[in-house]
């Protein structure tokens, strides 16, 4: 399955309408400062029409790319640019660091998100829509382990965002930090898929916690109280025979 990733622009409207070339129906909006993603499973030819323009020409995008574009003019014309393109294939390869996910999400401002059974990885690549903002590549693996808290923001008036808090970083997080490295921010058109994905996250990170519980209190071993007394002995804290009548009755001799 291909994907149309139309990054994020400031042109002066407040969307543009992107039609279907085929039969001239709408085939979506696009909010000129919103990032969108959108799932296409055959080919397909668009235009795009912003304000009084004039629609662009067509464009044919495959199901076998992963094609970024941007919207702009061209003359009176409304025009569509592509920034970038790659078959899936080889975007899986490139983007895939842990092999295929459970899950995947593309975002606003090249964020997007790969979930794992015991991890998350959030990328953060620069793209035409980001040029103002924070525009760093960077990419960064967070274990479940090492999670203190999973938080999930719904769509409102702005993009909703799904957090994963861990020890080095809860005490600088804003209330609302989109864009930190833990942060996957999100539009509408995915919002039920990745509530999904951060119910299955604090699932992962509450088994997580569970097995980090039962190894830090499970039953000290004949070995380990051996060594204690042994350590106790080496001290001067007890003597040999009071070590040697411990180790006896640890090992049930």
């Amino acid at each position: 399955m291909g994907k149309i990733i139309f990054a994020s622009t400031a042109l002066g409207y407040p969307k543009a309408t992107i039609y279907d070339d085929t039969d001239g129906s709408v085939f979506c909006y696009v909010k000129t400062r919103t990032e969108l993603v959108i799932d296409i499973d055959s080919d397909i030819t668009l235009r795009a029409k912003m304000g009084p323009n004039l629609k662009s020409n067509p464009i044919t995008f495959s199901a076998d790319m992963i094609t970024e574009v941007t919207l702009g003019f061209s003359g009176i014309k409304t025009a569509i640019f592509i920034v970038e393109q790659s078959p899936v294939k080889e975007y899986q390869e490139n983007n895939y660091p842990y092999g295929k996910p459970d899950f995947e999400f593309i975002g606003p401002r090249g964020r997007s998100l790969l979930v794992y059974e015991d991890k998350c990885v959030f990328i953060k690549k620069g793209t035409y829509g980001t040029l103002i903002g924070k525009t760093a590549d960077n990419e960064k693996t967070i274990y479940y382990h090492d999670v203190v808290g999973v938080k999930y923001k719904r769509v409102n008036n702005t993009n909703g965002y799904l957090q994963l808090q861990t020890a080095s970083n809860i005490t600088r997080l804003n209330s609302d930090d989109y864009y930190d490295d833990n942060t996957f921010p999100f539009g509408p058109d995915i919002e039920d898929e990745v509530k999904i994905a951060a119910e299955y996250i604090q699932e992962k990170v509450n088994n997580a916690k569970t097995r980090s519980t039962v190894v830090a209190t499970g039953p000290i071993s004949a070995a380990d109280e051996i060594k204690k007394f042994k350590e106790l002995l080496d001290m001067g804290v007890i003597t040999q025979e009071e070590f040697d009548a411990k180790k006896k009755q640890l090992l049930g001799l």
